[in-house]
Protein backbone atom coordinates (compact mmCIF):
# COMPACT_ATOMS: atom_id res chain seq x y z
CA UNK A 1 0.00 0.00 0.00
CA UNK A 2 2.89 2.36 0.74
CA UNK A 3 4.27 1.81 -2.78
CA UNK A 4 0.91 2.78 -4.27
CA UNK A 5 0.82 5.99 -2.20
CA UNK A 6 4.41 6.79 -3.19
CA UNK A 7 3.60 6.22 -6.88
CA UNK A 8 0.53 8.45 -6.65
CA UNK A 9 2.54 11.21 -4.92
CA UNK A 10 5.29 11.02 -7.55
CA UNK A 11 2.80 11.18 -10.41
CA UNK A 12 1.01 14.11 -8.76
CA UNK A 13 4.29 15.93 -8.21
CA UNK A 14 5.33 15.35 -11.82
CA UNK A 15 2.03 16.66 -13.19
CA UNK A 16 1.75 19.64 -10.86
CA UNK A 17 5.44 20.51 -11.19
CA UNK A 18 5.31 20.58 -14.99
CA UNK A 19 5.74 24.03 -16.43
CA UNK A 20 5.45 25.13 -20.05
CA UNK A 21 8.66 25.73 -21.95
CA UNK A 22 9.87 29.30 -22.09
CA UNK A 23 8.17 31.39 -24.75
CA UNK A 24 4.47 30.76 -25.02
CA UNK A 25 3.81 29.13 -28.41
CA UNK A 26 0.02 28.99 -28.16
CA UNK A 27 -1.99 30.32 -31.07
CA UNK A 28 -5.60 31.38 -30.81
CA UNK A 29 -7.63 29.84 -33.60
CA UNK A 30 -10.42 31.71 -35.31
CA UNK A 31 -13.62 29.94 -36.33
CA UNK A 32 -13.95 29.16 -40.00
CA UNK A 33 -16.86 27.25 -41.52
CA UNK A 34 -15.84 23.76 -42.55
CA UNK A 35 -16.27 22.79 -46.17
CA UNK A 36 -19.15 20.43 -46.90
CA UNK A 37 -16.73 17.71 -47.99
CA UNK A 38 -14.76 17.72 -44.73
CA UNK A 39 -14.04 13.98 -44.26
CA UNK A 40 -13.88 14.16 -40.50
CA UNK A 41 -17.31 15.63 -39.82
CA UNK A 42 -20.89 14.64 -40.39
CA UNK A 43 -22.73 11.39 -40.82
CA UNK A 44 -21.01 8.28 -42.18
CA UNK A 45 -23.31 6.07 -44.26
CA UNK A 46 -22.74 2.44 -45.07
CA UNK A 47 -20.98 1.87 -48.37
CA UNK A 48 -23.20 3.23 -51.12
CA UNK A 49 -23.57 6.23 -53.34
CA UNK A 50 -26.02 8.32 -51.32
CA UNK A 51 -24.57 11.76 -52.08
CA UNK A 52 -28.04 12.92 -53.11
CA UNK A 53 -29.29 12.28 -49.53
CA UNK A 54 -26.67 14.36 -47.65
CA UNK A 55 -23.09 15.52 -48.23
CA UNK A 56 -20.40 13.17 -46.95
CA UNK A 57 -16.95 11.87 -47.85
CA UNK A 58 -16.61 8.92 -45.47
CA UNK A 59 -18.26 5.52 -46.01
CA UNK A 60 -18.46 2.62 -43.56
CA UNK A 61 -18.39 -1.11 -44.24
CA UNK A 62 -17.81 -4.45 -42.51
CA UNK A 63 -15.54 -7.23 -43.79
CA UNK A 64 -15.50 -10.68 -42.14
CA UNK A 65 -12.06 -11.90 -41.11
CA UNK A 66 -12.75 -15.16 -42.94
CA UNK A 67 -12.90 -13.24 -46.23
CA UNK A 68 -9.28 -12.16 -45.67
CA UNK A 69 -7.66 -15.05 -43.77
CA UNK A 70 -7.33 -18.15 -45.93
CA UNK A 71 -4.91 -20.02 -43.69
CA UNK A 72 -2.72 -19.60 -40.61
CA UNK A 73 -0.40 -17.20 -42.43
CA UNK A 74 -2.15 -16.85 -45.81
CA UNK A 75 -4.29 -13.84 -46.63
CA UNK A 76 -6.36 -12.73 -49.61
CA UNK A 77 -6.60 -8.94 -49.71
CA UNK A 78 -8.89 -8.79 -52.78
CA UNK A 79 -12.14 -8.35 -50.78
CA UNK A 80 -10.63 -5.39 -48.92
CA UNK A 81 -9.21 -3.94 -52.15
CA UNK A 82 -12.65 -4.21 -53.83
CA UNK A 83 -14.33 -2.32 -50.98
CA UNK A 84 -11.62 0.34 -50.92
CA UNK A 85 -11.71 0.67 -54.72
CA UNK A 86 -15.49 1.04 -54.74
CA UNK A 87 -15.40 3.73 -52.08
CA UNK A 88 -12.43 5.51 -53.69
CA UNK A 89 -14.23 5.53 -57.04
CA UNK A 90 -16.61 8.10 -55.51
CA UNK A 91 -13.71 10.15 -54.12
CA UNK A 92 -14.53 9.08 -50.56
CA UNK A 93 -12.50 7.73 -47.67
CA UNK A 94 -13.25 4.44 -45.92
CA UNK A 95 -13.97 3.34 -42.39
CA UNK A 96 -13.56 -0.46 -42.40
CA UNK A 97 -14.33 -2.82 -39.54
CA UNK A 98 -12.89 -6.32 -39.85
CA UNK A 99 -14.90 -8.58 -37.58
CA UNK A 100 -14.53 -12.11 -36.25
CA UNK A 101 -17.92 -12.41 -34.56
CA UNK A 102 -21.23 -10.87 -35.49
CA UNK A 103 -24.69 -11.53 -34.05
CA UNK A 104 -26.61 -13.97 -36.23
CA UNK A 105 -23.73 -14.59 -38.64
CA UNK A 106 -22.52 -18.14 -39.27
CA UNK A 107 -18.98 -19.36 -40.14
CA UNK A 108 -17.15 -16.09 -39.83
CA UNK A 109 -14.05 -17.71 -38.34
CA UNK A 110 -11.53 -18.76 -41.01
CA UNK A 111 -11.17 -22.47 -41.67
CA UNK A 112 -7.45 -22.76 -40.82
Amino acid sequence: MDRVRLAICLIFAAVVGTRPASGDSRKTLEYAPAPVDNPLKGLVPYRADVRDKFPHTLEFDYIPYSALAKGYDTFDWKPLERVLGDIASRGHQAVIRIFLEYPGAVSIAPQC
